[in-house]
């Protein structure tokens, strides 16, 4: 098991670490290496290929009836897509294909944590960059 880093007690299941020498910054120290955690797949390949679909005919994937799955990193949720002309979708919990339990939704926390920060209405107030992708959450995985 690699060393922690960015106060990961252990690397996370499903987590794998890419090392990348960094050359193009003067105001680091020669040979710094930047250490990127990356989630190495989803629970299984269905689930990656379902998630990662890229429609050629539909510029908005919930527009595309072959998508089915949709992935909000920013709340670690997974959502099944309604397609009945509008918006809808639905939380899901566990896997369609391999059944595997799904992580909880981080959604609440990501509301509690900016509010903490003094931000009433994150949709129309500037958050912090962090907050807008999960890299709120993967930094400070407990």
């Amino acid at each position: 098991m690699p060393s922690c880093r960015r106060g990961f007690r252990e690397l996370p299941a499903g987590f794998e670490i890419s090392e990348r020498q960094i050359d193009d910054r003067d105001d680091w120290p020669e040979g710094f290496v930047a250490v990127d955690y990356h989630m190495s797949r989803h629970c299984c390949e269905r689930m990656t290929e379902a998630v990662e679909r890229v429609c050629p005919e539909h510029q908005n994937r919930e527009d595309c009836p072959d998508a089915i799955v949709a992935y909000e990193p920013k709340f670690d949720e997974y959502w099944l897509i309604v397609h009945d002309g509008g918006t809808g979708s639905l939380l899901i919990q566990f896997c369609p294909w391999c059944g595997a339990v799904l992580p909880e939704s981080k959604r609440d926390r990501w509301f509690d944590e900016l509010n903490r920060q003094g931000f009433g209405d994150p949709a129309v107030e500037e958050i912090p960059l962090e907050y807008r992708s999960d890299a709120w959450w993967m930094l400070r995985r407990e």
